[in-house]
C-alpha cells in the first residue's frame, strides 16, 4: 500500500519492542474503559422494571446545560485559535483548535437537531413519509445522532484539515516560486515531482558549461545538495556558483567565498550580514566563513547557499542535481529545448521543464505523505461509518413495537427499509457537514498560524488555498457511505414480522 503511494516501507524485518506492545495494550484498555463509564453510570441508574421490557424506553433528548456549555466551549474555542493563527503562533493555535473540537462535540444534540430540522425538511418533502419519520426519529434523539456522529465529525474534521493543508503548501511552493525563479528551462536529476535531494544520484557539472554554449542559452548554474555542520549543527546546504545563481533567481549579490542564508535562518540565529559563522565541510576541514548576503525564502535553494568553489576543495566528488537556465530575449525557445533535452540524456538528466512545467509541480513531493495520511483516515472514517450501522441496529431493535405498529397501520416493507436508510444519511450528513466546516475553519488556522515559520522552509509562503471539488467529493463520499452503513439495519426492520413485534412490551 504505501509502495503504491511511491514511498516502499523498509522490508528488513519488523522491529517488536515490548515496551511498544505494554503502551499499546494500556493505552487501548484505558481508551476503552474510559469510552464505557458514561453507559456505565447510565446502566446502573435504569430501573429494575424499565430493565425487564425488552424495548428500551429513550431519554436521549439534549440538555440545555449542555448545549450552552458547547456553545460557550466553541466559541472561546474558535476565539483562542483564530487569536493564534492571526498572530502566527502556532501552540495557541493548536490549543484553540482541541477547545474547538471539544466544544463542537459537547454542542453535538443541538447541531443534530439543526440537522433535522434543515436538510431533515427538505428530506421529508423529497421522500414523503418514509422521510418524515426519519427526520422525526433524529429529532426526538439529538444526543444519540450527535453521539454517533462524533467519530465521523473528528475524522472528517482530519481529513479536510490535510486536504487544505496540502493544497496550501502546493500552492505556496507555486507562488514562492513564480516569484523568485527567472529562468525558463530547469534540468533535474530526479523524475517531475520528486521531492528535493529525493532521487537521482546526480551528474556531472559540465553538464551546466555544456547547456550554457548553446545558442540562445544565456545562463546555466548547476546546484547540488550538500550537507555541513553550521555553527555545530548539521544543516542542508545547496552548492552553486552565487553569480549565476542570482541570474536565474532572486537572490542579489554574494560576495566571492561567502555564505548566502536565509532571512529566516540569519533571523533564528541572529545573524546579519557580515557576520562570520563556523563552518565544518564534509571532510573535517573547520572555517570561519562570513555571510554575505541574506535573501528572502527560495524554495529549491533552501535555507544555506555554499559557493562551488569553496565547497571543491573539500569534495571529491562534485555531482549537480539540477541546472537552471535563463534564455536570451528573442531566443527560440523550442530549438534550445531541443538540444539541451538531447544533451541532459546523454548525461543522464532525467527531465527537462520549461517554466510552466516547473511551477505546476512544484510541492508536488506532498503528494505522496498527504495519500499515506489519507488511507489512515479512511480506516478510522470507516470505522465511524461501523458505528452509525450499529447504532441503528440497535435503534431498530429497541423500536421493535415502534416498527411493528407502522406495519400494523400499512407501512410497507420498502417503507420501513427507506426511513433507517434516511435516517442513516441524515447521520452521516450531520458527521460529514460538521467535520468539513470544522476542518475548513482549522486548515484555514493551521496554514495561516505556520505562515512566519513556513516561509522560511523550502517553497513556503503561507498561501492558503481550498481545493472545493475535493472537499465536494468529500462530503459526497461521506454522505454516500452513511447510506451503505444504514443499509443492512435498514434490511432487518423491513423483515421484522408486524404481529411479533407488536407482541414486544
Amino acid at each position: 500500500m504505501f509502495a503504491a503511494f511511491g514511498l516502499g516501507l523498509p522490508v528488513s524485518g519488523v522491529v517488536f519492542t515490548a515496551g511498544n506492545a505494554v503502551i499499546g495494550v494500556v493505552t487501548g484498555v484505558a481508551v476503552t474503559v474510559a469510552a464505557a463509564l458514561a453507559g456505565a453510570l447510565r446502566a446502573s441508574r435504569t430501573s429494575p422494571l424499565a430493565a425487564m421490557r425488552d424495548a428500551a424506553s429513550d431519554t436521549s433528548a439534549a440538555s440545555r446545560t449542555r448545549i450552552v456549555g458547547g456553545g460557550v466551549l466553541t466559541s472561546a474555542g474558535v476565539a483562542v485559535c483564530a487569536a493564534g493563527a492571526l498572530g502566527h503562533q502556532t501552540p495557541l493555535a493548536s490549543l484553540g483548535a482541541i477547545v474547538t473540537i471539544a466544544g463542537v462535540i459537547m454542542a453535538g444534540p443541538a447541531t443534530a437537531a439543526l440537522t433535522a430540522r434543515v436538510p431533515g425538511a427538505l428530506l421529508a418533502r423529497l421522500r414523503g413519509m418514509p422521510g418524515k419519520l426519519a427526520r422525526r426519529n433524529m429529532a426526538r434523539t439529538p444526543k444519540r445522532a450527535a453521539a454517533t456522529a462524533a467519530a465521523l465529525i473528528v475524522g472528517m474534521a482530519v481529513v479536510t484539515v490535510f486536504t487544505v493543508f496540502g493544497a496550501s503548501l502546493k500552492a505556496s511552493a507555486g507562488a514562492n516560486l513564480s516569484q523568485t525563479f527567472t529562468g525558463d528551462l530547469v534540468v533535474s536529476a530526479a523524475a517531475p515531482g520528486v521531492m528535493r535531494g529525493a532521487g537521482g544520484a546526480g551528474f556531472s557539472p559540465d553538464l551546466a558549461q555544456r547547456i550554457a554554449a548553446i545558442p540562445g542559452v544565456a545562463v546555466a548554474a548547476g546546484t547540488q545538495p550538500g550537507t555541513i555542520l553550521l555553527d555545530g549543527a548539521s544543516t542542508p546546504v545547496t552548492v552553486a556558483d552565487p553569480a549565476l545563481l542570482g541570474q536565474v533567481f532572486r537572490l542579489g549579490a554574494v560576495p566571492p567565498g561567502e555564505l548566502a542564508v536565509s532571512a529566516t535562518t540569519a533571523a533564528a540565529h541572529g545573524w546579519h550580514t557580515g557576520s562570520a559563522v563556523q563552518v565544518t565541510f564534509p571532510d573535517g576541514h573547520r572555517s570561519a566563513i562570513p555571510i554575505g548576503r541574506v535573501y528572502q525564502p527560495i524554495g529549491p535553494l533552501g535555507n544555506v547557499v555554499v559557493p562551488a568553489a569553496t565547497w571543491a576543495a573539500h569534495s571529491t566528488q562534485p555531482r549537480n542535481t539540477a541546472v537552471y537556465v535563463a534564455l536570451r530575449p528573442g531566443a527560440d525557445a523550442a530549438a534550445a529545448t531541443r538540444q539541451i533535452s538531447a544533451i541532459a540524456t546523454t548525461a543522464g538528466a532525467a527531465s527537462v521543464q520549461d517554466r510552466t512545467a516547473y511551477l505546476a509541480a512544484a510541492g508536488s513531493g506532498v503528494t505522496p505523505l498527504l495519500g499515506i495520511i489519507y488511507v489512515m483516515l479512511a480506516l478510522a472514517i470507516v470505522i465511524a461509518l461501523l458505528g452509525i450501522g450499529s447504532t441503528l441496529a440497535l435503534a431498530v431493535h429497541e423500536r421493535t413495537r415502534e416498527i411493528g405498529l407502522l406495519r400494523a397501520v400499512g407501512a410497507t416493507g420498502a417503507q420501513i427499509r427507506t426511513m433507517v436508510r434516511w435516517e442513516a444519511v441524515l447521520t452521516a450528513t450531520l458527521g460529514t457537514g460538521t467535520g468539513a466546516v470544522l476542518g475548513l475553519f482549522l486548515g484555514w488556522a493551521l496554514v495561516t498560524s505556520v505562515k512566519v515559520t513556513s516561509a522560511g522552509a523550502p517553497g513556503a509562503t503561507g498561501v492558503v488555498s481550498v481545493p472545493w471539488p475535493q472537499v465536494a467529493a468529500i462530503l459526497l463520499i461521506g454522505v454516500a457511505a452513511g447510506l451503505l452503513a444504514g443499509a443492512r439495519p435498514a434490511r432487518r426492520a423491513a423483515r421484522l414480522d408486524p404481529l411479533t413485534a407488536i407482541a414486544v412490551n
